[in-house]
């Protein structure tokens, strides 16, 4: 990735390390191994940084290089209200213009066995809600919705790394998104959604209060 290294090459990459589970909250990012990585010099890694702090994925510490963020609980709560709120659009961008390849696409995250086949769940679960947000069609939706989905990773490992529901569960869930889709109805499959999502929201503003009830 030397040539033409850019700072969007550098921010999908931690994002994409983000989304995997290979990054810790509060994980130092030292520039000059991000740079090594990506065979880069280290000033597209400082600005690809630099924008992840304005997205809120990362902070700047004075002495202390640059971190996964340790969000406060009105931050987590407000990145997850427009979350759900972005999905729920995203799903019903991708209902104006189905097509039986697009449900494929799709669907064909939503099927547990493919964890055996080289997947993780995280990255299952986080490939399927990108999947959704790239089928919108939306460019803009899909590129916040990713940075998000980034920043809601970080919370759920730092607050939420269990669930309730076991896999097949939650696959189910995303399932049934896709089928209200084929059948049309995108007012419910926006509604299955902001449901599936707002179970983990739950789990994970219950688990942070729990450890910080002040």
């Amino acid at each position: 990735m030397a040539a033409g290294t850019s700072t969007d090459q550098v921010r999908n990459h931690i994002v994409r390390r983000i989304l995997e589970g290979a990054l810790s909250p509060g994980q130092r990012l030292p520039e000059d191994h991000i740079a090594a990585a990506l065979e880069c010099s280290r000033t597209p890694v400082r600005e690809g940084l630099r924008r992840l702090e304005r997205d809120g994925v990362v902070v700047f510490v004075p002495g202390g290089g640059v971190r996964l963020a340790a969000p406060t609980l009105q931050e987590m709560i407000d990145a997850y209200e427009v979350r759900t709120d972005l999905e729920c659009m995203a799903v019903r961008k991708v209902g104006e213009h189905l097509t039986p390849l697009i449900a494929c696409r799709i669907r064909e995250l939503t099927d547990p066995s493919a964890i055996a086949g080289g997947h993780e769940f995280p990255d299952l679960d986080a490939r399927f809600h990108l999947r959704i947000a790239e089928e919108s069609g939306n460019a803009a939706l899909r590129d916040t919705l990713e940075l998000l989905l980034a920043r809601t990773t970080v919370y759920r490992l730092l607050f939420g790394g269990s669930t309730s529901k076991d896999i097949a569960e939650i696959c189910a869930e995303h399932a049934a998104v896709v089928e209200a889709l084929e059948q049309a109805d995108e007012e419910g499959a926006a509604a299955l959604m902001r449901r599936h999502l707002e179970f983990g929201v739950s789990e994970v503003i219950g688990e942070a209060k729990r450890r910080d009830p002040s």
